[in-house]
Order: structure tokens, then sequence, then C-alpha cells
């Protein structure tokens, strides 16, 4: 009788270790999950620059973010206004040029847009702007590689992207195109989707998410145009894959419709 009871209460606790260890083990896997989760420009809790009241506070550190009080105008929409583009420095490491991930030479930083005779700059804003809408790319190394973080600001900084508000890239536009608001945006795909310069010599990301927000301050094709050929010299500078979504290599169909749904949107400016 002694030895049943003891056996019962032996396998008690036996089961009691395995359950312990089974909700340990569940969250810890979800822990992992969720520190790799994807960030979606999409997500409503994502408040990117152009879109952030004045006054409203900055999470992250100050990137010399300065609001604009001529912005505000009777229905309370005003703009955090960045610095443009000609005032903000250039990101590089002092003595240090050999990155983990080698640059393409011959990349070109001229900007050269290509307008169909339908999407015009001269057409588009003509029927007004839609509802708000997010068009975003997926940029991503080949498989089971990573970006280091020194080549991602090396490249960032060859195609005109900015780091600042929010600690994440901006585009400000390139020649007459120049606004002080930016135009678009990269962010790290994974969460929280940010970029901490204080460690980035040892950072490397899965992939990056860039995002044009419309209306934008430009007309919704030119911005569009601009956003594309950034993200398509940022793929070659970087040796990339360009992703219409996490999933899917983004193809000249994808291309038509993004166009399609920036072309109705005027700008903000």
């Amino acid at each position: 009788m002694i030895e049943s009871v003891f056996s019962l209460r032996f396998l008690l606790l036996i089961i009691a270790v395995l359950f312990v260890g089974a909700i340990y083990m569940w969250g810890s896997a979800k822990s992992k999950r969720n520190a790799r989760i994807k960030f979606d420009p999409r997500n409503p809790r994502f408040d990117p620059p152009t879109r952030r009241r004045v006054g409203q506070a900055n999470s992250g550190p100050a990137h010399d973010v300065r609001s604009d009080p001529a912005a505000e105008d009777a229905n309370d929409v005003a703009i955090t206004k960045t610095r443009p583009v000609d005032e903000l420095p250039i990101i590089t490491r002092d003595g240090d040029d050999n990155f983990s991930t080698p640059l393409p030479a011959h990349v070109d930083t001229q900007i050269e847009l290509a307008f169909d005779a339908a999407t015009t700059p001269d057409t588009v804003g003509e029927a007004g702007t839609t509802d708000e809408t997010i068009i975003a790319l997926y940029l991503r190394p080949p498989s089971g590689r990573e970006f280091a973080g020194p080549a991602i600001v090396r490249a960032m900084n060859g195609v005109g992207l900015r780091y600042g508000d929010m600690n994440i890239f901006h585009h400000f536009g390139a020649g007459d195109l120049t606004t002080d608001l930016p135009l678009f945006s990269v962010a790290n795909m994974m969460e929280p989707g940010d970029f901490d310069l204080q460690i980035i010599d040892s950072f490397a990301t899965p992939g990056l998410t860039l995002f044009l927000r419309l209306p934008a301050p430009l007309d919704g094709a030119v911005a569009f145009e601009l956003f594309l050929n950034t993200a398509q010299r940022l793929a070659e500078a970087l040796s990339g894959d360009l992703y219409g979504d996490p999933q899917k290599l983004l193809d000249s169909a994808t291309i038509d419709k993004m166009r399609l749904s920036a072309a109705p949107f005027a700008n903000v400016g």
C-alpha cells in the first residue's frame, strides 16, 4: 500500500515537472517569435514623421527634428518638419572603409525619373486625393544571408537616404524635387523597425522595409517613381532582391498596380 502511494506521488511529481517545463518552453518560443516579428508600416500604431502632429513626442532620441508652426492649419493637421537633405550630415565611419558586405563601385547616384504618358506630373492630382495609403517594398538579401549594419549605412547614404527621425532613414527628394518633409522612408524589416547607430558595427538584419505614404509632399506619380528608382538602386548597392510583399519578388505587374494606386494623389505641399 505504501509503495503504491509513493509510486502515485512520484508519477504526479513527474507530470507536474513536465507540465511546468512545457509552459516554460511555450513561453520561450513565443518570446522568440515576438522578437523576430516583421515590421509593418501599415500597422496603425506606426506613426511616420510626415504624419505626426506638432507637439507630439518622439519616442526615440532627437535627431534635429523640429516642428513647423506655420504648417498648422484650421484642421490642426500640422506636420513635423525634418531638416532638408542638404543640411543633414553624411553618416560614415572614420578611417574604416572595410565593410562586411562590399558594395558595387559603379552605383549611379543620379536620379532618372521615367513617367508613362498617362501618369505625367502635369496630369496627376486633377482628380484630387483619395484615402491615405501606404505603398511598401521589401529588400532582402540572398537566402541564408543578412545585411550588415555598416553596409546598410553606406548604401543608404549612396542613394540619398539620411538617418533621422524615429531612428530610421528618410529620403527628401533630389534636385528640384527636394522637399522639407520626408518623401519616403526605410526601416529595419524586424520590429521595432529602427537602426541603433551605437551598435551598427555588430548589427545585421534579414531585410529592409521601404514605404511611401500617400498623399506625399510631391504628386503621387512623381513620388512613386522616385521611390521605386531609389529602391532599385538600394537593391543593387546591397546585392539584394526587391519584393512586392515579404514572400513574393517584385514584378512588372505589381509595379504597374502600384503606379495606378499612386497616380490619383496630389501633393500635400
